[in-house]
Formats: structure tokens, C-alpha cells, sequence
């Protein structure tokens, strides 16, 4: 049995560069962008993990 979890991270570098007034704010806003992602990314994998964790449960108890 195999189970693939799918994240993906967007960001819009474009509205980064355009809203920023130098380099440093645009990397420093790109920075807090991909740790916001960062965080939501690991609420989702957590999610989705356990979404796996109870199939296998299951999938094992349908062995036994």
C-alpha cells in the first residue's frame, strides 16, 4: 500500500517585486511570505498524515 502526499507553495514573485521599495524589502517580504506558506504546508501535511495514519489502520485491520 502507497500513499503520496501533494504540497505546493505560490507565490506571486511578481507582487513581491512590484510592492517592494528596495531589494531588502522585497527579500525580506518574500521571507515572510515562505514562512507563512511554511506554516500552512505543515498544517496541511499534518492533516493529511493523519488522513493516511487511519487508512493504514484500517487497511491493516481489514488484514488481521
Amino acid at each position: 500500500m502507497k500513499r503520496e502526499i501533494e504540497l505546493t507553495v505560490e507565490i506571486n514573485i511578481e507582487e513581491i517585486a512590484k510592492g517592494s521599495e528596495s531589494r531588502r524589502d522585497a527579500f525580506s517580504l518574500l521571507n515572510k511570505r515562505l514562512r507563512k506558506e511554511r506554516q500552512g504546508l505543515e498544517r496541511e501535511f499534518k492533516s493529511k498524515f493523519e488522513e493516511i495514519r487511519s487508512d493504514y489502520k484500517l487497511a491493516l485491520e481489514s488484514a488481521l
